[in-house]
């Protein structure tokens, strides 16, 4: 029966490799440097004959390869090409990823089973991190924000300057009947948007934001 390699770097088992020869060297048999190294003689046989024929390299410890990846890299590839197109257009009703979801994912495209807990070193392993999203309105349009943000926002910044005047920035905010967003897995780096439609009745808030002419305190009014 084989025995298992001990735990430890590679370079303490290269040196227990280096203490056995040394006392082979001194004379001891090798059922006697096998007890004091805690090994069986037949590893220390094996390593004086390797040493004999390419001396000292062949005490070097190769790295283990460990436990086979379960889905390839080609697969994981296309994983995460899945993963990006967001639970709804895999069938979910809602535009979360859960590690369930992802597993079942996996299994249904890759014929592999993975267990939910397992999915998580999975997915940090993809440089994916699990995220709340940010809500956004449907109704907003980036173009247009984008485009007063560097347009209109320095020329009001810049009279607001001049005439010593109060910027407010108000909005109306509803409570109540925005959904809830849980946490979804997504590319490190990349917060997710969870989209939805906004609705005006129930309870809403008018509030507004202040910001001081030399832009260093803060309002809130609402």
């Amino acid at each position: 029966m084989p025995v298992p390699r001990p735990k430890g770097s590679a370079d303490l088992i290269a040196d227990r490799r280096r203490r056995a020869l040394a006392l082979l060297k001194s004379g001891l048999s090798l059922n006697e440097v096998a007890r004091r190294i805690q090994c069986v003689a037949s590893s220390v046989m094996r390593w004086r004959d390797a040493w004999r024929r390419c001396g000292a390299d062949a005490l070097k410890v190769g790295s283990s390869p460990g436990r086979p990846l379960k889905l390839k890299p080609a697969q994981r590839r296309r994983l995460m090409k899945s993963l990006s197109k967001g639970p709804l257009a895999h069938g979910y009703n809602t535009n979360v990823w859960t590690t369930a979801r992802i597993a079942e994912l996996i299994r249904r495209e890759f014929g592999v089973s993975y267990h939910r807990d397992h999915v998580g070193r999975l997915m940090h392993s993809l440089n994916w991190s699990h995220q709340k999203p940010v809500k956004r309105a449907v109704e907003r349009d980036e173009e247009a924000i984008e485009r007063w943000k560097r347009k209109d926002w320095p020329r009001v910044k810049k009279n607001a300057t001049r005439l010593g005047a109060h910027i407010v920035f108000a909005d109306e905010s509803e409570f109540l009947l925005i959904p809830n967003v849980g946490k979804t897995w997504a590319p490190r780096g990349h917060t997710p948007v969870h989209r939805h439609y906004y609705r005006r009745d129930k309870i809403s808030v008018i509030s507004g934001v202040s910001v001081s002419p030399k832009r260093q305190h803060l309002g809130l009014f609402y």
